[in-house]
């Protein structure tokens, strides 16, 4: 609504008053401000607006008979017109830019988890590895210092090799999860 009250202004006035000069600079900060805060939307509002204004004023001059070459207040509306379109285009592009850094964010954050899981668990069982383990033990044994206790439970699969050897890594490895498994299944919440 103020940019037509202000394109209304341009053209109800003469070509030489300072009013008009200053309706059309408003005219300016009108549009870069549709552009900034209104994206892509902004930028089309600004686009048609400014056209029209070009328009509007181009017509004025012609419907008065004046000629083209003394028309300096359409060139604002075209560098206007100019400035809104490159606005629009680099708003795009760092729109683009943010969206493909957080699409970067989310596949490094999914590999760093995915690192955390290979680094820290077993890839046939799903059980914690050594290292882990050994991480776990070291805090139980500062639990212990501080008058805590805990427990530790070694299995063995007796003749698991022979699994291997006859029956290939592949049934061995079912087995293993298999056991893991059951090993979960019965702990409680605390264990």
């Amino acid at each position: 609504l103020l940019f037509l009250l202000v394109l209304a202004g341009q053209l109800s006035l003469q070509e030489r008053t300072n009013v008009r000069g200053m309706l059309a600079q408003l005219n300016v900060l009108i549009s870069v401000f549709f552009v900034t805060s209104f994206k892509q939307t902004g930028v089309l509002v600004a686009q048609v607006l400014n056209g029209l204004d070009f328009l509007l004023i181009l017509l004025t001059h012609l419907w008065a008979d004046q000629s083209i070459t003394a028309l300096p207040g359409i060139i604002l509306p075209l560098t206007t017109l100019l400035l809104v379109t490159i606005l629009g285009r680099y708003l795009k592009t760092i729109q683009q830019k943010i969206e493909q850094t957080h699409r970067q964010k989310e596949a490094l954050e999914k590999s760093a988890a995915s690192l955390r899981r290979m680094a820290y668990h077993d890839p046939v069982t799903g059980l914690l590895n050594l290292k882990a383990f050994m991480d776990e033990l070291r805090a139980y044994s500062k639990a212990l210092e501080q008058g805590g206790s805990y427990g530790i439970a070694f299995f063995d699969l007796d003749d698991f090799k022979y699994i291997n050897d006859t029956m290939g890594h592949v049934a061995g490895d079912t087995v293993l999860a298999s056991v893991a498994h059951r090993f979960l299944s019965a702990l409680r919440p605390g264990d």
